[in-house]
């Protein structure tokens, strides 16, 4: 019997690697750390990465948001965005991409819990296609 030959393919900083079909996708990735609120902006220049937000204390049904300054961002990027992570023991954080410009773009955080504020750090996770 032959053997299947995996193969592999570079676009950019993207490896695709497989046999007939996509298995696996290799992005290069950083993390970056909020300083002093909620709303303090970061830069990470990769494609992808993870920001860890500080303790918050979003109130319940509140809106914040930061921006991320990355050198791979075009006006016209598409910007995935999740949680990777929630520290907190109360509330129930969402993140969505916002505003996308060239060299940037803001994560919104949205506490949908109708009860208990947020009361921990985020770890937000994104891809930059």
């Amino acid at each position: 019997m032959s053997q299947l030959r995996k193969n592999s393919k570079k676009y950019g900083s993207i490896e695709v690697v497989g046999l007939s079909s996509l298995s696996e996708i290799s992005i290069s990735k950083n993390t970056a750390t909020q300083a002093t609120s909620i709303t303090s902006g970061v830069t990470l220049n990769s494609p992808a990465g993870v920001v860890t937000t500080v303790s918050t204390s979003l109130s319940t049904n509140g809106t914040t948001s930061f921006v991320i300054s990355n050198s791979y961002i075009k006006a016209d990027s598409v910007v995935l965005s999740n949680i990777v992570n929630y520290a907190g023991s109360q509330g129930s954080p969402f993140v969505r991409v916002q505003a996308v410009t060239s060299g940037s773009f803001s994560i919104a955080i949205r506490n949908v819990d109708d009860i208990n504020a947020l009361n921990g750090a985020i770890k937000i996770g994104f891809a930059i296609l």
